[in-house]
């Protein structure tokens, strides 16, 4: 059953549809002729919306219209202190305009007033009910005089889903769809890492296996019968290849110093007895000190083994005509600290005669 609501004065009174309809036959009855229809005029009103299906949280717009007589004054239902239920139950007064009243061509007076209403119901139906309001005459101010009355028609909302029926039904067809499995990113940083690392090995081991070769050519293999070369020789050969190799004329720089500097610590390695390639240019010089190396071999050894040290780690790019320079400073290592060649004589002094030997003696002896 819908509920009916009348206001008189201030004052709102909610009745049930049966007392309603009483209330306003009463009052028809009881108000003067012509309040009622005066020059032909008749209370009427009603009750329009913008829309009849909303979804939950948009608004409603509701407004009541009432034909009055001229002179005549509409009270309108007041928003005021209703706490946002003044028209149904399940609705929320957002906002409302003030009355506005226009004159009609006849003569007549036209009130509106307009309501927002918000729900956020699901699914559901409600009703704006029957709503009844009061027309005053202006000339008669006596609280105790009847006043007109008209009631709208009771109103239908239906409140639909937020998801659009045909999307609703075609999720509800469809069946149950299996998991998806997510295939993960490529981890690109591990790959890279991992690369990195097998890089940095490879490069390790191409070194070693570098360095080997070098310490096979400045010692024989074991069990060889051929005479050991000295390892000066060996050196200074391989000085003369590195200079008229195709590294010393095209580069790369770091290349052709890696080479240098390689060659110069396989020489002293074998040279002073011990392992010289695995030394850091700092050991090695420590260990040529205390073999007692020449003081000015060491001097020289230590510019060399810087400028090496530059161009392979701090990326030194030098001149092509300082990569000669560097060949002469290893040579000249080379030269200060090779042992010193054994003395061979080439023929032997005869000793002197008999004759010789005793002739001053005899002399003597006859004197």
């Amino acid at each position: 059953m819908m509920a009916l609501i009348s206001f008189h004065g201030k004052r709102r009174v909610r009745r049930s549809p049966r007392g309603a309809t009483l209330l306003i036959g009463l009052a028809l009855a009881i108000a003067p002729a012509d309040r009622g229809r005066a020059a032909g005029f008749e209370v009427t009103a009603d009750a329009t919306v913008d829309t009849t299906q909303i979804r939950p949280g948009e608004a409603l717009d509701l407004t009541i219209r009432v034909e009055h007589p001229p002179g005549t004054t509409v009270e309108f239902p007041s928003p005021e202190g209703d706490g946002g239920t003044l028209f149904a139950p399940g609705f929320q007064l957002r906002g409302f305009a003030e009355p506005t009243r226009l004159e009609r061509e006849d003569g007549g007076l036209s009130s509106a007033r307009l309501y927002r209403l918000i729900s956020y119901e699901l699914d559901t139906t409600l009703v704006v009910p029957a709503i009844a309001v009061l027309v005053y005459s202006d000339a008669d101010s006596s609280s105790d005089s009847e006043p007109s009355a008209a009631a709208t028609e009771a109103l239908t909302i239906q409140l639909r889903s937020s998801i659009p029926p045909e999307e609703l039904a075609q999720a509800e067809a469809q069946p149950e769809r299996p998991p998806v499995s997510i295939p993960l990113p490529f981890p690109w940083r591990k790959a890279i890492t991992y690369l990195l690392l097998v890089a940095l090995v490879g490069l390790l081991l191409w070194r070693w296996w570098r360095k080997r070769q070098l310490r096979d050519q400045l010692q024989d293999a074991p069990g060889s019968l051929a005479p050991l070369r000295p390892a000066h020789e060996v050196a200074l050969e391989a000085l003369d290849q590195l200079s008229r190799s195709e590294l010393a004329q095209s580069g790369p720089a770091k290349d052709f110093y890696t080479e240098l500097g390689d060659i110069v610590r396989a020489y002293l390695g074998t040279r002073y007895r011990f392992d010289a390639l695995d030394h850091t240019s700092e050991e090695l010089l420590r260990d040529l000190a205390e073999a007692s190396a020449p003081a000015r071999a060491i001097q020289i050894l230590r510019n060399l083994m810087r400028e090496c040290d530059l161009v392979k780690f701090a990326k030194l790019a030098p001149p092509w005509s300082e990569w000669a320079p560097g060949i002469d400073r290893a040579r000249t290592v080379v030269h200060e600290t090779m042992p010193p060649l054994p003395v061979t004589l080439t023929s032997e002094a005869e000793p002197p005669s008999e004759q010789e030997a005793s002739g001053p003696v005899e002399e003597v002896l006859h004197g």
